[in-house]
C-alpha cells in the first residue's frame, strides 16, 4: 500500500528543451516574412534593371549639312548706294538681268505639230521681201475659176510679198485663202479666214498641186511642181 502512494510534494516534471506550438508558430511566420521581403528585393532589383525604349532604339540624328557647290549665298555687307563705285555695280547687274531676259524672249519655241503654225500676212514686214526693181510680169491670160491656186504679189510700203491662195469666188474683186510654206515647195492651209484680193494682184495660175496622202497632217499638205525661187513665196 505504501508503495502505491505518489507523493504529492513532488514538482511535476518540466519538458526542458521541447518547442511548444507558439514558438512553431512564430518560427514560420518569420521564415514567410523573410521570403516574402526577398520576394519583393527581388522583383526591385528586375524592375531597376528594365530597359528603355531609348537604349533599343535610340534618337535619330541628323546627318551633316551638306555643302554647296555653289559655296552658299554670298555674306551680306554695308554698302552706301550712293558712293560711285557702289552705284556702277547696280547698274551693271541690272543690265546682266536685262539681257538674260532679252536672251530668254529671242529664243524661239519649236513647236510639235505644224497645225500650230498661224498665217500671218503683213505687206508692211520687211523680212525676206522682194524689191520693186522686179519686172512686171504679164496681164494673166487665163481665165480664174474657183479652187484655182495663184501665186498673189502684195504691195507693201517698200517692197513686195508673195504669196499662194486658193480661189474660193470668183469675180472682183476674187475671194481667196492663203496657204502657208511649210517646206520648199510645199504649203498648208491653216486658216480658213476669207481674204478679199484684186485680179491685178494675181501673178499666176499654179498648177494643180500634188496631195501626198498618207496621214492626215500629210493629206493637208500640198505640193506644187514650179520654181518659186525668184518669187521668195512665203
Amino acid at each position: 500500500m505504501e508503495s502505491s502512494c505518489i507523493d504529492s510534494s513532488t514538482p511535476p516534471q518540466s519538458h526542458v528543451g521541447e518547442p511548444s506550438i507558439a514558438d512553431a508558430r512564430a518560427t514560420t511566420s518569420g521564415t514567410l516574412y523573410r521570403n516574402e521581403l526577398s520576394t519583393v528585393h527581388s522583383n526591385i532589383s528586375a524592375v531597376s534593371e528594365l530597359v528603355s525604349p531609348e537604349q533599343i532604339r535610340p534618337f535619330p540624328k541628323a546627318d551633316a549639312r551638306k555643302t554647296s557647290k555653289r559655296g552658299g549665298r554670298k555674306p551680306g555687307r554695308c554698302r552706301i548706294l550712293t558712293d560711285t563705285p557702289e552705284k556702277n555695280e547696280i547698274e551693271k547687274q541690272g543690265e546682266v538681268r536685262k539681257q538674260k531676259i532679252r536672251q530668254e524672249t529671242r529664243k524661239i519655241e519649236s513647236s510639235s505639230s505644224e497645225e500650230d503654225e498661224e498665217l500671218s500676212i503683213d505687206p508692211d514686214d520687211s523680212l525676206q521681201d522682194v524689191e520693186f526693181g522686179i519686172e512686171e510680169e504679164e496681164d494673166i491670160n487665163e481665165e480664174l475659176y474657183a479652187n484655182d491656186f495663184i501665186l498673189v504679189r502684195l504691195c507693201g510700203k517698200k517692197s513686195y510679198k508673195f504669196y499662194i491662195a486658193q480661189i474660193i469666188q470668183t469675180g472682183e474683186p476674187l475671194e481667196v485663202k492663203y496657204l502657208k510654206k511649210v517646206g520648199i515647195n510645199t504649203f498648208i492651209c491653216l486658216d480658213e479666214t476669207l481674204y478679199e484680193l484684186q485680179t491685178s494682184e494675181v501673178v499666176m495660175k499654179l498648177p494643180c498641186p500634188f496631195i501626198s496622202g498618207g496621214t492626215e497632217r500629210k493629206r493637208r499638205q500640198m505640193v506644187f511642181h514650179v520654181d518659186f525661187t525668184c518669187y521668195n513665196v512665203e
